[in-house]
């Protein structure tokens, strides 16, 4: 195993140079190769680097999470998870590293509500691109904002010209469907604890 990661911090390092502080996937390939060979202190200045270029990349509060609690820093790690989960709720690996610091600390409750948030969580998302998709009605009006779907990928296909034959058909299809799947999310929130 030593021999692949410090093969893989010689790749993710010539990369590096190459890239720069353009690129946080590397950075964070890189830092977690560091983190794996426990060159800890080279990982957090490569992942500290990358915050500053992207505050909002979670995979780099993830990385830095998983440095603390590989290093026994559990209340650092949690705080950085803690601030990784207001950028991105939904993201499964926050909950299920919250919950392992919570239990490795003996806090059962934290760590069975972050259980609970990562259930749930892998439900919305299912339930979320299923709604994306067009197999679920979902009211988005009738949401936060924070919960509403990512809009479209630029490169998805373009819905049919209005007044088309396939938009008829599709759309009459579509209000079959929602006639039969129609779901209330707030209902659905409503019953999960936050």
């Amino acid at each position: 195993r030593e021999g692949l990661h410090s093969a893989a911090i010689l790749e993710y390092e010539k990369a590096f140079r190459k890239a720069g502080n353009i690129s946080p996937q590397i950075q964070n390939k890189l830092a977690m190769s560091y983190i794996m060979d426990t060159q800890y202190a080279k990982a957090e200045e490569i992942l500290k680097v990358a915050l500053e270029y992207y505050p909002e990349y979670t995979t780099t509060y993830i990385s830095l999470g998983e440095l603390y609690q590989r290093k026994g820093e559990y209340d650092t790690a949690i705080e950085i998870l803690s601030q990784a989960n207001h950028i991105n709720p939904f993201n499964p690996i926050i909950h299920k590293n919250l919950a392992q610091l919570y239990q490795k600390l003996d806090r059962k409750e934290d760590a069975a509500a972050e259980l609970q948030r990562l259930r749930a969580g892998h439900h919305l998302a299912h339930l979320f691109q299923r709604a994306h998709l067009g197999f679920v009605h979902v009211d988005h009006h009738r949401f936060d904002d924070r919960l509403a779907p990512p809009a479209r990928c630029p490169s998805a296909a373009k819905p049919p010209a209005p007044g088309s034959l396939q938009a008829h058909s599709s759309l009459e299809s579509r209000a079959r469907l929602q006639a039969h799947t129609s779901l209330d999310k707030t209902r659905f929130l409503d019953q999960i604890e936050f």
